[in-house]
């Protein structure tokens, strides 16, 4: 987690002079226990005037990454192989001190970590005799220097020993009763190490607090509420915000309080300590603030106090009361059903914390899942699934197995089971989840699937991976595991490895089929009719299974309540000639691109900016692609060394950059957005889930932020309403940005949704009994219909693509996802005339963007890959005559913090630079590039830039472009009226 997480080799500001990796502080809270809205118990949302209410801010974040400061791997064993690039991969990391964080940390809502711990001060000395004090084995060496050797007289010694004359060390000891002390342990400070013969322990000393501030030194008052020690320069470039129990911050530090002096951008007052209700307080400028616990003395550093502070923060969320609620609905969910009732979820939400269920107590102790689990399987929504919304889409990869398992797959040689990685075949593959977030999203709701209601498995149900996966199920039953026809299993020369054990009982089908259904649905099967005409009509028991693989469900949970033949779906309109064509290819580099890395500015003031506030990753003169540029701070810019394409293009004058732009609701100013993260207590409206993945995701997919749903459909949707486009594309997997309320956006996957489906044929009659069977079940019924629509589209897109010709070469051998997009939007821009389309809108994805680690050798590499990518799209679309006709633009879920952070990366920013790139486009810089230094008139903190321009303003010309027209402009983009005209790229400004 360390190294996927980067909080390895984390540290702190003191350390090395730059800010902590937010990465793992922030996923902690979102993904693993707390989540990003408040909850109530039944797992609805806490609201506060109507609006969800967050559970962490921004500077939360940046609090918490404090505390994942100073792990490294432990020093590599001298029994195990050598792994390249790692040296211990199998020990929990080491803690080391002198990198950690040693300020206070403030809470969630209110107070610090450390409250309600004893204070060293108050502890005895003698504390490692009395008992119940705990040792932990350390071997025979050590790193501390500060080691108690002890008397073989020492009734510790002894017990430590075992009592016998060759000592006998545990791993774990405990005190069961005090001892005396002996010898040089009478007169011993603090103890941390011990030798008990040749043995070193440690001493797990209670965890104990400090108070930070003292009257020695004065505090710093800044007037947005932090605070800050005026000891030297180390704790004034600390600070961390003040729990003020009576009084206020200083207005500003032109009027400090009586008895302060102004400081830089402070007021620096005396300190009075006192307790006030049982709180260590200080008194200072005239307010009383919380004098806070530390659990680490910053000039005598150890390991363990470190440690002590990384469990209060895991304590902490723990004991959030979000997180009971978050873990139930995220297990029930994997379970049981993607949408259950608040009742189950306070049900299991009560197990977790009470460690009992039923009537039956478990371990009674809160976090039990032991209890959990049993909630989650023996609540009554999970034993009977009798509602249309109780049930879920069942993962890929847990039917293959469950295929294999009921029906006793054997190898034919007792060999070791093999599947190769199949991720690309049926979107799932066990520890290849593309990014932190899982396969799929929690909240994942399928087009015009009911209101308020999520199905998370159909994210990965596309057509071509609805038609592989049924490939690879066909390969199995037909031939065993191998990669024959499209199967899952790795090659063999005989395309046949082993096969199914299990085969049909003596009396036949009407013998065997009551089994199979128990075996693959659960007794649920109500397709029995389709099974047996497989069995009776076609090859018998082989083909009985395949129909059995094919029904609803088997792919699904719940109560199907099949019912009547669903009507057949209208055919898809035939209208256009592909004449006066016109397409967007949008281009989304997911992750966070760091944009600032892309054009930088040369030769100017702006340019000490950049190399100061971007320290060690600025690029410099030399190493970039030098352009000019006109009404800018800057005429000179440079490219990044890895772009030289754009850096022709830009030449050309065949594209623009587009300066500044982010998600916005409105425009927005620094006071405007409050306290970071979610905006608390600022006065302008900001967008749901600020710098959250997923969320902004959903934010430039949709550009209507406000909404923590895509309720407005996709943006790119929305402009193929307007124009009546003939469709729009997803190259890659289910997004939103190509979802319209009328042109739905299909998913054609990089493979080109080429995944022919050659048993349909056979089987076509059966197939479609299954398929155009009515459900009841929702997730049953989508199954159905997006099975049936996989086959349809599939069959349809053939048929268009069969006199497709590219003009170029265009050959690509081996995995690479973005250039199989750029090359399937290039196919089907060349069939134009055959699709009869007139406008297109294409969604091309490139995940790997995250770069909280090595921005540099990340962007090197992702750089070159868009580079190439580009290369030979704009070179088809140039042979096709096209490249006046597209135009491609860039988005991203955020740009990156212009300060980078203690693994050379940056994290989580707002405000970035996108392209437009086109035959087209007149080209150059559009809008002016921002300020760079740290703390300018823009900056949310850490280099985090707010937008001063919407992406509906670089969005807007482009809608215009292809045909809407300005009554629909509302409609397309519905913030568009908060914005002005100063905001908005006219269309003249951007195209020829």
């Amino acid at each position: 987690m360390g190294d996927y997480l980067t909080y390895k080799r984390n540290r702190a500001f003191d350390s090395d002079g730059v800010y902590p990796d937010e990465n793992y502080a922030r996923e902690i809270q979102q993904l693993f226990t707390i989540g990003l809205w408040k909850l109530n118990t039944d797992g609805t949302r806490v609201l506060e005037d109507g609006a969800p209410v967050p559970t962490y801010s921004n500077r939360d974040i940046m609090n918490f990454a404090r505390v994942f400061t100073g792990f490294d791997e432990q020093a590599e064993r001298a029994n195990i192989e050598h792994v390249e690039g790692k040296s211990n991969m199998i020990d929990p990391m080491q803690m080391k001190a002198e990198w950690h964080d040693a300020y206070p940390k403030p809470k969630l809502d209110g107070g610090y970590l450390g409250d309600g711990y004893p204070l060293c001060s108050e502890q005895s000395v003698q504390s490692f005799l009395e008992q119940g004090a705990k040792y932990r084995f350390l071997g025979h060496s050590t790193t501390d220097p500060n080691v108690l050797v002890l008397s073989a007289e020492s009734p510790l010694y002894q017990t430590l020993c075992g009592g016998a004359q060759v000592c006998s060390h545990q791993l774990r000891h405990e005190l069961t009763e005090t001892l005396a002390c002996f010898g040089t342990e009478c007169s011993s400070g603090a103890v941390t190490t011990l030798l008990v013969a040749d043995g070193f322990y440690e001493f797990l000393r209670p965890a104990c607090v400090s108070l930070f501030f003292t009257a020695d030194f004065e505090v710093l008052l800044y007037p947005d509420g932090e605070v800050g020690s005026n000891e030297d320069s180390q704790t004034r470039q600390n600070k961390f915000l003040g729990n003020f129990v009576s009084g206020e911050p200083p207005a500003d530090t032109s009027s400090c309080p009586s008895g302060c002096t102004a400081a830089v951008g402070a007021c620096a007052c005396p300190v009075q300590l006192d307790q006030q209700d049982g709180m260590h307080v200080i008194r200072a400028g005239g307010a009383t603030l919380q004098n806070p616990p530390v659990f680490v003395d910053r000039k005598a550093a150890r390991a363990r106090d470190c440690l002590w502070e990384v469990e209060a923060l895991l304590d902490h969320l723990f004991e959030h009361p979000n997180t009971p609620v978050f873990v139930a609905y995220r297990m029930i969910q994997r379970f049981v059903t993607s949408n259950p009732s608040g009742a189950y979820v306070q049900a299991v939400s009560d197990a977790f914390k009470t460690g009992s269920y039923g009537g039956i107590t478990y371990s009674g102790a809160y976090g039990d899942l032991k209890a959990t689990t049993v909630a989650v399987l023996m609540h009554s929504e999970a034993r009977a699934q009798t509602s249309e919304s109780n049930g879920a889409l069942r993962e890929p990869y847990l039917k293959v197995i469950h295929l294999m398992r009921s029906m006793e797959y054997q190898d034919e040689a007792n060999r070791p089971i093999f599947l190769r990685n199949i991720i690309e075949a049926i979107g799932q593959f066990p520890y290849a989840s593309p990014t932190v977030f899982n396969f799929y999203l929690p909240e994942f709701r399928p087009e015009d699937f009911p209101e308020g209601l999520v199905a998370p498995e159909f994210q990965i149900f596309t057509p071509p991976n609805a038609l592989a996966f049924a490939n690879g199920m066909v390969s199995l039953i037909d031939h065993g595991l191998a990669d024959c026809d499209q199967g899952f299993g790795v090659g063999v020369t005989d395309c046949s490895s082993g096969g199914f054990a299990f085969q049909e009982a003596t009396g036949g089908m009407s013998a065997s089929l009551p089994e199979l259904d128990l075996l693959l649905t659960g007794g649920r099967l109500e397709a029995k009719h389709a099974v047996q005409a497989a069995y009776h009509q076609r090859n018998g028991w082989k083909d009985a299974q395949k129909a059995m693989i094919f029904t609803p469900e088997f792919n699904t949970m719940g109560n199907p309540m099949a019912g009547g033949v669903r009507p057949p779906s209208p055919p898809p309109s035939q209208t256009g000639s592909g004449s006066g064509y016109k397409a967007v290819v949008m281009l989304f580099l997911k992750g966070g691109m760091d944009s600032f890395q892309m054009l930088v500015p040369m030769d100017c003031p702006l340019y000490d900016e950049y190399t100061t506030v971007r320290r060690s990753i600025s690029l410099l003169p030399d190493e970039v692609h030098k352009i000019q540029a006109q009404n800018q701070p800057c005429s000179e810019f440079g490219i990044h060394p890895r772009l030289p394409f754009l850096k022709e293009l830009y030449d050309d004058d065949q594209l623009a950059f587009v300066n500044d732009v982010g998600s916005l609701v409105e425009p927005l100013t620094p006071d405007m957005i409050g306290t970071g993260f979610h905006a608390k207590g600022g006065t302008g409206e900001t967008c749901q889930g600020l710098f959250s993945h997923a969320d902004q995701q959903r934010a430039a997919e949709t550009l209507t932020c406000q909404y923590s749903t895509a309720e407005f459909k996709g943006a790119g949707g929305r402009m193929a309403d307007a124009v009546a486009a003939k469709g729009a594309w997803d190259l890659e997997m289910e997004a939103t940005w190509p979802q319209g309320f009328d042109v739905s956006g299909e998913v054609l996957g990089s493979n080109g949704g080429e995944s022919a489906f050659p048993e349909y044929e056979r089987l076509k009659d059966i197939i479609d009994n299954i398929t155009g069977t009515q459900h009841g079940n929702i997730y049953c019924e989508e199954y159905a219909k997006r099975f049936q629509q996989s086959i349809s589209f599939n069959l349809g897109l053939e048929k268009q693509l069969e006199n497709a010709e590219l003009q170029t070469a265009y050959e690509i051998s081996g995995y690479h996802p973005l250039r199989s997009q750029f090359k399937q939007a290039a196919t089907l821009i060349s069939a134009r005339v055959d699709r009869q389309a007139e406008r297109d809108f294409f969604f091309i994805e490139d995940g790997g963007w995250d770069s909280h680690k090595g921005v540099e050798n990340a962007l090197y590499t992702k750089f070159g890959e868009v580079n190439y990518a580009l290369e030979e799209f704009v070179a088809e679309l140039k042979a096709q005559g096209t490249f006046d006709n597209v135009v491609i633009v860039t988005h991203s879920d955020f740009a990156r913090t212009l300060t980078p952070n203690s693994n050379a990366g940056t994290d989580h920013g707002w405000s970035g630079i996108q392209m437009v790139i086109s035959g087209a486009v007149k080209g150059g810089l559009i809008n002016q590039y921002p300020r760079l230094a740290e703390g300018s008139e823009m900056d949310a903190g850490r280099g985090r830039l707010i937008p001063r321009y919407p992406l509906e303003g670089m969005m807007m010309p482009v809608a215009e472009w292809m045909g809407m027209e300005p009554s629909q402009a509302s409609q397309v983009f519905p913030n568009i009226g908060r914005f002005n005209s100063s905001h908005l790229i006219t269309k003249e400004t951007l195209f020829k």
